[in-house]
This record gives C-alpha cells, sequence and structure tokens, in this order.
C-alpha cells in the first residue's frame, strides 16, 4: 500500500480519531516540507514528537480562536481537551506577560517562529507543548493505525527506552510516561526536541513519496478539514476558508539569517551558479535554487 492509499484510508475512516487526524497527517507534511532531503538512517526517517506538537498548534490555534467547532459529532457538548488548553493559555496572565506580542488568530506564525526561536522559552508555552504532545499520544497514535480493524503502516513510533522489536503499543505507553519535570527546564526549542523520548518513523520510500508530492498533500488535506468542517459541525465556509488560508500563507524571510547564510556561502567560495554557470557576487539570492514561492522555509 503506497503513502496515498494509505492517507485516504485514514481520511475515510477512522471516526474515532475525527478530532485530530487532520492535525496529525498535516504535521507529518509540514515536516518532510521542511526537510525534503534529509538523508535515511538505516533505511527510515525520524520525526520527534514536539515537531508534530507544534504544528498542532499552528492548525488548531486560528480554529479554536474563532470558534471553529472540533469534534467527533455536534451532539457531543463537551469541549475537545486542545480548546480548553488553548483558550486557558491565551487568557492566562503569565501568557500577556510572557509573549511579546497579542495571541490572536492571525499572530499565529509569529507564535510558531517564537518557540522555535526564542532563547528563553517562556514555561507556560514549555507547558501547553507538552500538554498538547499527551493528548497526540493518548488519542491520535493511539487510533489512527486502526482503520476499521486492520493496520495502517503509514508510521511507526520508536521511544528512546525500548528496543526497536517492541511492539508499537510499547513505545507509545513509554511515551506517555514523559514528566513535565523532564522538560520543565528546558531553555530553547531544540533542548526541548533533544528532551523527547519518542519519534515517529517512515520506511524512506513512504517519506520519499510524501516528499515528491508534499504540497499536493497538504492542499488535500486542508480542503478534505475545510470540508468536514462546514458537513459535520455546520460551520461558515466563508470565514473556515480564511482560516485555512492562513496556513497556507507564505511566512516572511529571516533577513539576517539570510545575510548569515550568504556570508558563509560566499566564504565557502561557492560563487558559480548551478543553473546558468555564470559567477554571482555578494548580492546572491539565497533562493535561487530553491525558489521561495516553492520553498518558505528560512533554514539553510
Amino acid at each position: 500500500m503506497n503513502a496515498i492509499q494509505m492517507f485516504e484510508r485514514v481520511l475515510n475512516s477512522g471516526t474515532r480519531t475525527t478530532i485530530y487526524k487532520f492535525g496529525l497527517l498535516i504535521g507529518i507534511v509540514d515536516y518532510i516540507i521542511e526537510n525534503p532531503l534529509e538523508p535515511p538512517i538505516n533505511n527510515f526517517h525520524f520525526i520527534p514528537l514536539f515537531h508534530l506538537t507544534k504544528q498542532f498548534l499552528a492548525h488548531y490555534f486560528p480554529l479554536i480562536l474563532e470558534d471553529i467547532r472540533q469534534g467527533p459529532d455536534l451532539k457531543e457538548k463537551s469541549p475537545t481537551k486542545i480548546r480548553n488548553l488553548i483558550l486557558d493559555f491565551v487568557d492566562s496572565k503569565e501568557s500577556k506577560l510572557q509573549i511579546p506580542f497579542p495571541l490572536i488568530s492571525e499572530n499565529i506564525n509569529q507564535l510558531i517562529s517564537f518557540i522555535v526561536s526564542s532563547e528563553n522559552l517562556p514555561p507556560l508555552l514549555t507547558k501547553l507543548l507538552f500538554d498538547i504532545r499527551k493528548i497526540i499520544v493518548d488519542q491520535p497514535l493511539q487510533y489512527i493505525r486502526n482503520v476499521k480493524g486492520d493496520q495502517v503502516s503509514l508510521f511507526g513510533l520508536l521511544s528512546s527506552k525500548d528496543s526497536f522489536q517492541s511492539d508499537y503499543d510499547t513505545h507509545r505507553e513509554t511515551g506517555l510516561k514523559l514528566k513535565f519535570s523532564e522538560i520543565k527546564a528546558v531553555e530553547n526549542w531544540n533542548e526541548l526536541l533533544e528532551k523527547d523520548n519518542l519519534n515517529l518513523f517512515f520506511a524512506h520510500q513512504t517519506f520519499q513519496e510524501i516528499s515528491q508530492m508534499h504540497f499536493w498533500f497538504r492542499d488535500v488535506l486542508i480542503k478534505r478539514w475545510a470540508q468536514e468542517c462546514i458537513e459535520r459541525f455546520d460551520a461558515q465556509a466563508p470565514n473556515l476558508l480564511s482560516l485555512f488560508d492562513l496556513w497556507k500563507k507564505t511566512p516572511e524571510r529571516d533577513s539576517v539569517a539570510i545575510k548569515q547564510y550568504r556570508l558563509l556561502y560566499l566564504e565557502n567560495c561557492l560563487k558559480i551558479c548551478l543553473y546558468s554557470n555564470q559567477i554571482v557576487d555578494k548580492d546572491l539570492q539565497l533562493d535561487h535554487l530553491f525558489p521561495w514561492s516553492r520553498f518558505p522555509v528560512n533554514s539553510y
């Protein structure tokens, strides 16, 4: 079964994962968009769970702040756990003191950039990421592989404390045992990733399939999510689609980082354009090889 078939089976089935399956699948594609040429390790690729946690926050934050209904069905009156977490975070006095910009839906890209770049990650934000991670392990990762009684092998799980031969559920249960006290003192995003004890892993062939069609996968998932919100939760289509457009908005370039990369490029005598074979100067555009419109990532 190829990647497209596995995505399709999850999207068409798995009602118990309706709340979170879209966030999980888009988070996977987001990671691959940012790391399209990542070399495999023993023919596998690994995604730390906090990467997916960050993307969960990116996708659910504007939906929840704009009161777009999320849940198994309209009859369920109890709000989803992630809704409570995000609203409590936005309304807390601590977040207003620790986050240097308004916490509104339009600022979600700014919040994600702040998480990745901040040298002093606010404890309240670290706690929010930890709590969202727990939801992902406890719910979509528990149910998403079982579609009508069959195992969907899109990815596996690997915890740092179990052997590779241990089964999926063993690794997942170990991932649930991570305690906030173990990450409470982290100062930045990289330290948080190092503390993660659970990874999703993909066969190299599956990773390549998604990488080759990454924007197509992402657009399909966004449209399917919007369609389900409109049909299942009676959401207003124009408002909902404008929110999904937020996710597709090209992020701003980090001019400071790009200047550093340009100097590094020239210092290593990389002065010949690989396309035109012409000599480039100090004003070369760093996205000449990877057009910004197709690869809007500031990392070098």
